[in-house]
């Protein structure tokens, strides 16, 4: 699960997945803002075949809000 995520938010970011890390958040990748957000967003629940609610949405602003969500779906 942690590796498709990571290439997911790779892919919408534009960044190495390799390069994503427990650290990794909005304030730490220069590319995440609100509309990167909407993105990764939308290609996480096509991958994950997730429908997030807007209260999850809002705590997916690190690597580790989004393993939680997702996580908290499978």
């Amino acid at each position: 699960m942690e590796d498709r995520i990571k290439n997911v938010m790779g892919s919408i970011l534009t960044i190495d997945p390799e390069s994503i890390d427990e650290n990794s958040s909005m304030d730490t990748i220069n590319f995440w803002d609100s509309l990167a957000q909407i993105n990764l967003v939308f290609a996480l629940e096509k991958e994950f075949g997730l429908n997030l609610s807007v209260d999850e949405i809002v705590t997916m602003t690190s690597y580790r809000g989004i393993v939680g969500v997702v996580a908290g779906h499978l």
